[in-house]
């Protein structure tokens, strides 16, 4: 294998390959209004979403960002998954959840934010500020007769019911689906944001350890290992989008040939982890014969 295997042609690879399924996918949920407009209006929200947060991760890529690329990537992983959440019930269920995910969810949220926004209230004195926060601040009626119906026990359960890890178990426990299966892989990227969101020594130390550790050859390896991976992981998002929205709208005969643009891709993002994987493996060994030893010892 080359060792410099040019990262650009694989980010123009998932460029093709992004653009192929993204398409597809818009001409499905434009089908699908006719008939089912909640349910492509929905597709159609969460669909923007990610897209934009795919264009920030691409531009973020230019500069060589990707510890950035994984918080990024994060919130593209929970429009995808929301979506998933929304799609793979059957039809009623599917529009309880949207109509559970645009009224009671945006009330929780709404009532959060109120809560904040009339603490930081009571800290400024520019009236410009203090309108702005007004207008996002519930009265005291709208607030009493919001807490009547959501206590705190109610809005737990929700707040529960609609995170990731519970969507992850949801999504899994009731589609056999193969495709959906893959979903829990990538937990690991949503862990591995997580440090870098809250600055923990985890995050603080795989920077270091790139950063300071490596040696320039190596470094380049693993950066573009970790750029291919993104990029499969965003395309595989983006396919399963696709694959329960094909399905949902009844329009799945070019399921083949958007699996077959995956498989593509991967094979080729492929090649640069096992590039990597190459220039560790004395490491590896040595480090699995440490382990050895010591538990002769």
């Amino acid at each position: 294998m080359n060792d410099n295997m040019d990262i650009d042609e694989l980010f123009a690879h998932y460029l093709n390959t992004f653009t192929n399924i993204r398409d597809e996918c818009i001409h499905i949920m434009d089908y699908g209004k006719i008939e089912h407009y909640k349910l492509a209006n929905f597709a159609m929200g969460m669909m923007h979403y990610f897209g934009e947060r795919c264009q920030a991760i691409s531009a973020l890529y230019q500069y060589s960002k990707p510890w950035d690329c994984e918080i990024i990537f994060r919130s593209a992983l929970e429009s995808t998954t929301k979506l998933l959440y929304v799609f793979t019930p059957e039809y009623d269920l599917s529009l309880e959840r949207i109509i559970e995910f645009h009224n009671d969810t945006y009330s929780s949220e709404y009532y959060s934010r109120s809560k904040k926004s009339s603490h930081t209230h009571q800290f400024t004195n520019n009236p410009d500020e203090q309108d702005i926060l007004a207008g996002i601040t519930l009265s005291d009626d709208e607030e009493n007769e919001y807490l009547s119906e959501w206590n705190r026990k109610k809005r737990k359960a929700l707040s529960q019911k609609w995170s990731f890890s519970e969507m992850i178990k949801e999504i899994e426990k009731s589609n056999p689906d193969n495709f959906l299966k893959k979903l829990s892989i990538l937990s690991y990227s949503y862990d591995t944001s997580s440090h870098f969101i809250h600055a923990d020594r985890t995050a603080i130390t795989m920077i270091w350890d790139r950063n300071n550790n490596r040696e320039e050859n190596e470094a380049i390896l693993l950066e573009n290992a970790h750029f291919a991976r993104l990029f499969s992981d965003l395309i595989l998002l983006l396919f399963l989008s696709y694959h329960v929205i094909s399905k949902k709208f009844g329009l799945t005969e070019k399921s083949c040939a958007m699996h077959q643009l995956v498989l593509d891709f991967q094979k080729q993002s492929r090649l640069f982890f096992e590039v990597f994987y190459e220039s560790q493996r004395d490491l590896y060994e040595m480090l699995k014969q440490n382990e050895i030893q010591e538990e002769e010892l």
